[in-house]
């Protein structure tokens, strides 16, 4: 019963204190007074009010440097990544480019061999070199190597969809019998760096820029262009001559070979 009469006091004190206020403002009203009130309030006001502004903003600001960094940064790594996309299909369609004029030289050359003739890509190996067709597609050990018209190798192992070869450089590439344009005869072989031109006996002269081409034998045809003279190595005194071949053109710098 006590708290009843404690919570109706504290409603009237509410409705006087209430109706206090509002004759005090009736009065100020009647008297012309509100208006200076108000510009006093708002003189009173309004530097705490853009004080409490400035403060806000600038607590806000360095969130919103922060958010717009982040949708930066996210927006920079999405153009990288869209840019390593496409810096890596421009890579595949040049790739197949050079593999479509290679592949164009070759079917526009008519004096090229189509009879057993495998059109493949190198696969790159200083160790073990290797083309990316074998048996299946007709690949056999003995065949020639060939890019543009130039003997690179030789293959060696042959399985059913790759097959490993020996370019002429290699110390264990086959000996392949050679002669050049003025019909000196000899061996042209690898010493693990260069292709060596040996074996050839000393009434035939050499000279720098003499070409070199194939003699024939078992798996290597007649007449293919294997090099230039660079080089004579042998001495005068020597029971042979030795040369050092230049080859233009490597089997690592290209796009597709021919095995045939």
């Amino acid at each position: 019963m006590k708290y009843l009469l404690v919570e109706k006091n504290y409603y009237y004190r509410n409705w006087l204190v209430l109706l206090f206020i509002t004759g005090v403002l009736w009065f100020l009203e009647f008297l012309g007074l509100i208006t200076p009130v108000k510009a006093i309030g708002a003189q009173v006001l309004n530097p705490w009010q853009q004080f409490n502004v400035k403060v806000v903003r600038q607590a806000v600001e360095p969130v919103q440097q922060l958010q717009i960094a982040f949708k930066a940064a996210r927006k920079v790594q999405d153009l990288e990544r869209r840019l390593a996309v496409a810096q890596a299909q421009l890579g595949e369609l040049d790739v197949l480019k050079a593999e479509n004029a290679a592949l164009k030289a070759m079917l526009e050359n008519h004096d090229r061999r189509l009879v057993d003739s495998v059109i493949t890509s190198p696969i790159i190996s200083f160790a073990n070199p290797a083309v990316a067709a074998g048996s299946q597609q007709g690949v056999r050990v003995g065949q020639m190597v060939i890019k543009e018209d130039t003997l690179l190798g030789v293959i060696t192992k042959a399985d059913l969809n790759q097959a490993q070869l020996v370019l002429l450089w290699q110390q264990d590439a086959p000996k392949i019998l050679a002669k050049t344009q003025q019909g000196a005869k000899g061996l042209v072989q690898g010493d693990g760096r260069q292709v060596i031109l040996t074996e050839v006996p000393v009434e035939f002269s050499l000279t720098v820029g003499d070409r070199v081409v194939s003699l024939g034998q078992p798996g290597i045809e007649r007449d293919v262009f294997i090099g230039t003279v660079r080089e004579i190595k042998s001495p005068p005194s020597a029971a042979v001559k030795t040369a050092v071949l230049e080859q233009y053109i490597s089997f690592y710098d290209s796009v597709v070979v021919e095995v045939r």
